[in-house]
């Protein structure tokens, strides 16, 4: 059992890496070891059955991910009960394969009765309870049902603020993602308080690293927003350069995305 925990914990370490063959590698060997040590209905080898999904998701191989995944769903079902919080992540897990695949009818079916789980067992104002309603209001984001991505993205930001505090740094991309719906939405002085807050998080130099990027993001979305509004299109512009020259230095392909975006709309509004 030592000897599997070993390759789990070294392919946890490689898959947060990008290392993802390393870690597939690890991966079944543990799963190889588990299964022989503890039989093949034991809880371990459905988290480990788990992980192996999540890196086949990852890397594409959506089919493969599933029946990893549906495998652990049956060991865990059977072990632990349908209502256990690991069935619930499992649930989640298949809802996010399902989403790439673009079956987001049954991805919502897992990711709803994930946060019923997860509701039961955990308590309404639970962390994972947060994740569960952030991933519903992705899909429903995805899906162009922008009213019901607001409810869930809110509950879970909700939440979220109450475990973390208002100021938390994690909240930057939750933000984000709500004003980019209130643009959708034309909620235009809602979104424009919604990318503000984000500017006054990372402003005290909370959002280092890595989380420069949502800062980015914050000033392009505010740009996009006070551009609509009189008197403030100098702001706008000088906001939109600020993310510019940070998108420059992203070598990523949504960097690059960003990038593109955000060179048209100064090459448009910076002529007006």
């Amino acid at each position: 059992k030592i000897e599997a925990d070993w390759y789990n914990n070294v392919g946890v370490v490689f898959q947060k890496k990008g290392e993802y063959d390393l870690a597939l590698a690890h991966y079944e060997k543990a799963l190889k070891i588990r299964e022989q040590i503890l039989g093949p209905a034991h809880p371990d080898v459905a988290n480990t059955h788990n992980n192996i999904g999540v890196v086949f998701a990852i890397e594409q191989e959506y089919h493969r991910a599933l029946k990893h995944q549906e495998q652990a769903m049956k060991i865990l079902e059977k072990s632990l009960g349908s209502e256990h919080p690991d069935v619930a992540n499992t649930h989640n897990n298949m809802g996010i394969t399902l989403k790439y695949m673009g079956e987001f009818g049954r991805a919502i079916g897992h990711y709803e009765q994930a946060l019923k789980i997860l509701e039961k067992s955990l308590g309404s104002e639970h962390p994972d309870v947060a994740d569960s309603h952030n991933n519903i209001g992705i899909l429903f984001y995805e899906k162009g049902e922008y009213d019901r991505a607001l409810l869930h993205q809110e509950q879970a930001l909700k939440i979220w603020e109450k475990t973390l505090g208002p100021e938390h740094p994690f909240l930057a991309w939750p933000l984000i993602n709500i004003g980019r719906t209130k643009i959708i939405r034309k909620k235009y002085p809602e979104a424009e308080n919604i990318f503000e807050r984000v500017l006054s998080i990372c402003g005290t130099d909370k959002c280092k690293g890595d989380e420069k990027e949502v800062l980015a993001e914050a000033q392009f979305g505010l740009a996009t927003v006070l551009v609509r509004t009189d008197g403030k299109h100098q702001r706008a512009i000088r906001l939109a350069q600020k993310a510019r020259d940070f998108f420059v230095t992203e070598k990523s392909i949504r960097g690059k995305k960003r990038l593109k975006e955000s060179e048209a709309w100064l090459k448009k509004h910076l002529v007006q």
